[in-house]
């Protein structure tokens, strides 16, 4: 009931609050409904609205951003979207979103969020999920030989930003579909410097053993590239 929301806050203005909270509890508020809510309430309460959004439809950061768009001041975050059930509206993602796809920088230092987020996971026992937007650790990643090939010419063609942006780092992986031009990237990444054929017989290396079911760590990469050079 809108009407009701207009009643409750505007008796919340008048004792005094300067900011009122919009609470979807169960995370089942859309984000048409959201950009309907915060208009109508803008137009009558004469104080900041702000959104406290929950994930459960994984719908936390687009809600959020919505409201945002429509006249919210303020918004619940949490670090890595910990929270009840299925959690918040994470911090990083939202911040991130707006930034880049919106053009709104609300002054954040970005480059410590790999840091903040890597903390609350410590701390919270929670670890991150490797697909996490943002800051998960396969978020840089790349392995196929074309999109390595695309993201050294141009990072930008299969990253939406640059990675040191959220102090995160590219990683080139190295797997079955890696070329010459990954594993040289990789080689010049240790500062190991090898002749084309020792670089030939590497990427047959790093392709069989991949295959064998190994992972190519920086490692087993250089071991490779001993056993090489023999």
């Amino acid at each position: 009931d809108i009407e009701f929301l207009k009643r409750i806050y505007s008796k919340a203005q008048e004792c005094g609050a300067d900011r009122v909270h919009i609470a979807d509890t169960t995370g089942a508020i859309t984000p048409q409904g959201i950009d309907y809510l915060v208009r109508e309430l803008v137009k009558d309460i004469d104080i900041n609205i702000a959104l406290h959004c929950h994930n459960d439809f994984g719908l936390a950061v687009i809600n959020s951003i919505t409201g945002v768009l429509a006249g919210a001041k303020g918004i619940s975050t949490t670090v890595n979207g910990i929270g009840e059930r299925a959690g918040n509206a994470s911090l990083e993602e939202l911040i991130m979103a707006l930034r880049i796809l919106y053009g709104k920088d609300y002054g954040f230092k970005t480059k410590y969020i790999k840091g903040l987020s890597d903390i609350v996971s410590k701390s919270s026992g929670l670890p991150i999920p490797y697909n996490k937007p943002v800051v998960g650790n396969n978020v840089f990643r790349h392995e196929s030989g074309i999109h390595v090939d695309a993201v050294i010419e141009e990072p930008l063609c299969y990253e939406p930003y640059i990675p040191e942006l959220v102090g995160q780092k590219r990683q080139l992986v190295l797997g079955k579909h890696s070329g010459c031009r990954a594993v040289r990237a990789k080689l010049n990444e240790c500062e190991l410097d090898v002749s084309d054929e020792e670089l030939i017989e590497i990427v047959r290396q790093v392709k069989k053993q991949r295959e064998e079911g190994k992972y190519i760590n920086d490692n087993v990469f250089k071991e490779i590239v001993k056993n090489t050079k023999k």
